[in-house]
């Protein structure tokens, strides 16, 4: 009876410990989802639009529209571990022109990852974080416009993300955005996340899963 008693608590307390971290697991991703949409970006949005329903009113309605898919997707996001590369990249569309709209005009994403890969799986938001991280520590204005650039490599399947550094005067690095990326990865893909900080040009290297 003792040996069954003994594997009966081991198995007790696998069980638990397998619970704890998914619990864990599950507050990590939910906490990091809701990071992601800041009030800020929110505020910033907010303005945006006001001027924009008294300067443009057409346009008004398309960056309504495109605020709407960007906080659909975020809730959306709530309860996937996984999304598809195409989802990430219909949503980055909508982020990028609230951004454009915002900054004017200056910001873009040069996408060269070929449609086949569209299935390809990430974590939610990935792309999101990366772009807020290039627009919160580069100048950025139609004098200096910013080209991000999305490309792949096949083996393993990775997805490349780069863009020039050019510095604020008043920067503030923090790096924790993708320091919590980093952690989600290792979390949710078992995988690591790459970051090259060379002089003049920034990369993150993003494992895919098929």
């Amino acid at each position: 009876g003792m040996y069954l008693n003994d594997r009966t608590a081991a198995m007790k307390t696998l069980i638990n410990d397998t619970y704890k971290a998914k619990i864990m697991r599950q507050e990590m991703e939910l906490e990091f989802i809701q990071q992601q949409m800041n009030p800020h970006f929110l505020f910033n949005s907010l303005n945006t639009l006001i001027s924009e329903i008294r300067y443009n009113p057409k346009n008004a309605e398309l960056f309504t529209q495109h605020l709407s898919d960007v906080y659909r997707y975020t809730l959306q996001c709530q309860n996937q571990r996984l999304v598809t590369l195409q989802d990430e990249l219909g949503f980055l569309d909508s982020y990028i022109f609230l951004h454009q709209v915002r900054l004017g005009d200056c910001i873009y994403v040069h996408n060269n990852v070929p449609d086949e890969w569209k299935e390809m799986k990430m974590p939610p938001l990935t792309l999101q974080l990366l772009v807020e991280n290039v627009i919160k520590h580069n100048v950025i204005h139609s004098g200096k416009p910013m080209v991000i650039e999305l490309c792949n490599v096949e083996e393993p399947p990775t997805l490349i993300i780069c863009n020039p550094i050019r510095p604020k005067k008043c920067g503030v690095v923090s790096g924790m955005g993708l320091k919590n990326l980093s952690a989600r990865y290792k979390l949710l893909c078992n995988q690591d996340i790459v970051i090259e900080n060379e002089s003049d040009k920034f990369t993150v290297k993003i494992p895919l899963l098929s």
